[in-house]
């Protein structure tokens, strides 16, 4: 069997992808692909985040593993026992010839080397025939496009440049790499660059298929799954909004939220968040010679040069100058209400059509009874 790691980085197409892969998971049977539902924490199965779960250092508990509800270490030995029977089950029953695992959470929850073995170990009892495939994406990119995200998962603080510790863990490229090369073996890691100047007939499903070998065809359903960004009011929106309604509760997640952030999501226009200008050139500029050892070392290019877009700040705004503006968050108020009347309407008019329906067949029963 050969096994196809797929490990992120974040925000670099990952979601669609995911979507991609987990829709045609009959269509991918048919060409001896498999891409698991073990290795995933709910339905519909698209990311695979358990191996990072899996993996990690049992001693570290984080927001991520609590999420999963494996806090303590024998929640954590009894979740490991469960998943490596449900994942050699699946594995047996589709006896398919190629493997497809994907999450980005492995290459920022598995941090050092000591947390990318355990992962190794468990998958070389399947093959020793691994690829680990990982996409790039600018880091100013990255970074801003990864605030929007973070504010749809619940966060509170407003957007700065990252510390030293977070800058090494997220978009520090050459150190990420040389942790999952020092494990893998740089022949089995193959280094891709998110710009669509890069992709293989600039389109990253393309790409993606061409560096697994699969060959697409009309039987494949292929739809838009992107995970859309918030525009800087909804984000700010939403941020402020998440002090006050919080994503996750005493028992997980809030419910009291409902559907705000794919309504944002629909709500949302054309600024986008942004720094200052001089402030993200100084961050990307921090990169200079980790990027020119990646294209270097990874991509065979003398010239040094990993991506080939420049950032560009059209529509974009400083989201720490945005400030409060009252008549656009009345706006927005507005139109979340207007969208959840419209749904308790929606559900009183279904309700109380079956509720007449019944009352209808009652007196019908009633009325043959009284004859």
């Amino acid at each position: 069997m050969d096994i196809f790691l797929h490990i992120g980085m974040p925000k670099t197409g990952t979601t669609s992808l995911q979507n991609f892969l987990s829709t045609n998971r009959a269509q991918l049977l048919q060409h001896n692909f498999l891409y698991p539902t073990s290795p995933a924490i709910h339905s519909p199965h698209r990311n695979h985040q358990k191996l990072a779960a899996f993996a990690m250092d049992p001693g570290r508990v984080d927001n991520f593993r609590k999420r999963l509800k494996i806090a303590t270490r024998q929640k954590l030995l009894d979740f490991r026992a469960r998943f490596t029977e449900d994942f050699e089950r699946e594995i047996e029953r589709e006896k398919a010839k190629r493997l497809i695992l994907s999450s980005e959470h492995c290459s920022i929850q598995l941090t050092n080397k000591d947390e990318i073995e355990p992962l190794k170990e468990f998958l070389t009892r399947f093959s020793r025939n691994i690829k680990v495939i990982i996409y790039l994406r600018r880091q100013d990119d990255a970074l801003l496009s990864s605030y929007s995200t973070e504010v749809k998962a619940g966060r509170t603080n407003k957007l700065c440049l990252p510390d030293e510790q977070e800058t090494l863990k997220f978009y520090d490229y050459w150190n990420i790499l040389q942790k999952w090369e020092s494990v893998f073996g740089r022949k089995n890691l193959s280094v891709k660059v998110f710009e669509k100047k890069q992709f293989f007939e600039n389109d990253l499903l393309k790409d993606f298929a061409q560096e697994i070998d699969l060959q697409l065809d009309q039987s494949f359903r292929n739809q838009d799954y992107s995970n859309l960004s918030l525009d800087a009011d909804c984000c700010e929106f939403l941020r402020e909004f998440n002090r006050h309604v919080p994503r996750f509760g005493d028992n997980g997640i809030n419910k009291m939220r409902g559907d705000i952030v794919p309504l944002l999501q629909q709500y949302s226009q054309s600024t986008r968040v942004g720094l200052q200008e001089e402030d993200l050139e100084k961050f990307m500029g921090s990169f200079e010679i980790s990027n020119k050892k990646v294209a270097e070392r990874y991509l065979e290019r003398p010239d040094g040069k990993l991506f080939f877009s420049d950032f560009s700040a059209k529509n974009r705004i400083d989201i720490n100058e945005l400030g409060w503006d009252k008549e656009k968050s009345f706006e927005i108020f507005g139109y979340l209400w207007r969208q959840q009347q419209e749904e308790i309407n929606a559900h009183k008019s279904s309700f109380g059509g079956r509720v007449n329906s019944k009352l209808r067949t009652i007196r019908g029963k009633m009325s043959v009874l009284k004859r």
